[in-house]
């Protein structure tokens, strides 16, 4: 099978991995060295926290790229430390609805700063105002794409 992209497509990808494992580590280390907390608690934490309606299992293991098995050790993980709260559906004896407690909370009020001070130090300061337009422009269009590939519907240019 021959594959037809080209050089600068292709760098852009492999940069764009590249980039990402290293901004994603760094934000990761700051988060566990001056909070305690791993990157992917941090991101549970904030989605319940904004959430207006407890979150299913399903839901968050998709929403966080994870699989069922590793959103559960991680959710009974933060159960354990205080910072969420597993519930029984109601009028759904299978269904798991998750919460962030008011623990977690005060944990997420404490990391925030530290997450955005990440996100501005290693990635947004380094970008012109034009750069960050066509960033989310483009990954826009490739999420809508793939979205759309993935539900099975067409998706033109």
């Amino acid at each position: 099978m021959e594959h037809s992209i080209d050089a600068d497509r292709f760098e852009a990808w492999a940069l764009f991995l590249s980039a990402h494992a290293t901004v994603v580590r760094l934000l990761e280390d700051e988060l566990e060295e001056k909070r305690g907390l791993a990157l992917t608690s941090y991101e549970v934490l904030l989605r319940l926290s904004g959430a207006e309606r407890p979150w299913r299992m399903h839901e968050l293991a998709d929403s966080l790229l994870l699989s069922r098995s590793g959103a559960t050790r991680l959710i009974e993980k933060l159960e354990k430390e205080g910072l969420v709260k597993r519930e029984m559906c109601e009028g759904d004896r299978r269904g798991i609805q998750i919460m962030v407690t008011p623990s977690g909370k005060r944990t997420l009020r404490a990391a925030i700063p530290i997450h955005m001070q990440g996100i501005e130090e290693h990635f947004t300061r380094h970008l012109s105002q034009t750069q960050a337009t066509h960033l989310r422009s483009a990954f826009k269009k490739i999420l809508n794409a793939t979205e759309a590939a993935h539900h099975g519907t067409s998706q033109s240019a």
